[in-house]
């Protein structure tokens, strides 16, 4: 009798926890409400070479295979010449084929995401050789529009393969092709590798804010290049916590002629009045010269507030330690 009233009692305690359980979640929000629901809209990864309906205007890319396989990356990208620099006076664009964008609903967004690497010259001349986004959308009156650039021009150099986004959210619901456009100018001069792309996706979903890289990018990406996830090897040679984090060239020093921003998804900020206050607080190394012909730094987005050090956009010197600070990092060289 006694073992069936200890039974009894387990089974109530057991159905209270699973009902406070419930409605803490209910209040909260429950994680499987929020779980991410990606939906993939396009995808290429070159493997098969160009692919059926993928076009090339005026030459120039082709399919280049990786000395070494990536175990993410596969064998296979695409770029503008794979062993040798472009050529000046060059203009070539590497065009999807057409593409249907789904509509979206609440705070979803549609992104074009791909790997890229890219080495452009010459380096802030009145000269310009750059790499662009573009897309050119359907209309049955008027057949496929001109070509639109969108996001940033890719410029200077990023020695390593890095995650680019792109917001296509403006053209949800429309017929587009995507362009990969290469320029070059007639400066007659150096030229460079030029641009290297892999891993093409168009996806629709909710932004998602993960602070600690330890499942890879989720949404965050890098505007230029440069910045990894992964486990430093160089620098301070560990994460402040857990096994992964991000940083500009995990591996080895950046290098001249870089200027890339780390960039986080959609943020949905909540209301706040005039005696609150809202921060971002993370953890950094950094490592960064000057000499009286070269200057680099991390640049905050506004002024640090609160108890923190202040943190400026001076060259500094090399930590003993992560540091605590408050606001965007963004690495450039000039």
């Amino acid at each position: 009798m006694k073992q069936k009233k200890l039974f009894n009692c387990f089974i109530c305690f057991v159905m209270l926890w699973i009902f406070l359980a419930a409605a803490n979640a209910e209040e909260a929000g429950s994680s499987l409400d929020t779980t991410d629901v990606i939906e993939i809209i396009f995808y290429e990864d070159f493997e098969g070479g160009i692919p059926p309906g993928w076009s090339i205007s005026n030459g120039l890319w082709e399919i280049c295979l990786r000395s070494a396989p990536d175990p993410d990356l596969g064998n296979f990208y695409v770029g503008t010449i794979c062993d040798g620099n472009y050529p000046n006076n060059t203009n070539s664009r590497l065009i999807s084929p057409s593409i249907d964008l789904t509509e979206v609903a609440g705070d979803e967004e549609i992104h074009l995401v791909f790997w890229q690497t890219f080495s452009y010259y010459p380096y802030g001349s009145t000269f310009q050789d750059w790499g662009q986004v573009q897309v050119s959308t359907y209309d049955e009156g008027t057949v496929w529009s001109d070509w639109q650039d969108v996001g940033n021009r890719i410029q200077d150099s990023s020695p390593v393969w890095s995650l680019k986004s792109v917001d296509l959210t403006d053209y949800a619901g429309q017929q587009v092709r995507i362009a990969f456009y290469h320029t070059a100018d007639i400066h007659g001069g150096t030229t460079s590798s030029g641009w290297f792309v892999d891993d093409v996706e168009i996806i629709s979903k909710a932004p998602e804010l993960t602070w600690d890289f330890e499942c890879g990018w989720d949404d965050w990406y890098a505007d230029r290049g440069l910045w990894q996830v992964g486990t430093p090897t160089y620098g301070p040679s560990t994460c402040y916590s857990g096994t992964q984090c991000v940083g500009t060239n995990l591996s080895g020093n950046y290098p001249d002629h870089t200027d890339s921003k780390l960039i986080s998804p959609t943020i949905r900020l909540p209301e706040f009045n005039e005696c609150e206050t809202i921060s971002l607080d993370f953890r950094h190394w950094f490592s960064d010269t000057t000499s009286s012909t070269r200057q680099s730094h991390g640049m905050p987005s506004s002024p640090p507030r609160g108890g923190f050090s202040s943190e400026t956009a001076s060259p500094r010197t090399v930590p003993s330690s992560f540091l605590r600070a408050r606001l965007a990092s963004r690495s450039s060289g000039t």
